[in-house]
């Protein structure tokens, strides 16, 4: 799961031509690896769907085990 230590965690959207239309970042103080990696992604989602943003397609790069993270949590309603 990670070693325990100070965090962050971030996410990029680009639109269909690979232009940056938005990005968000957070300080998460003292977490492992893995939970940064997770609240990048719910919280990435949550933004996408606040600005009305698609994601189809969608890529989610993880550098931890994603395993981890199927079947976890709940993300239905996510999408619009």
């Amino acid at each position: 799961m990670g070693n325990p230590g100070v965090g962050g965690a971030g996410a990029v959207f680009r639109n269909h031509e690979g232009e940056v239309i938005g990005v968000l970042v957070h300080n998460l103080g003292i977490v492992t690896s893995f939970f940064a990696e997770c609240f990048a992604i719910i919280d990435g989602l949550s933004k996408a769907k606040e600005c009305g943003w698609y994601l189809t397609p969608m890529k989610i790069f993880l550098l931890s085990n994603p395993t981890r993270f199927h079947g976890g949590y709940n993300l239905s309603g996510i999408r619009s």
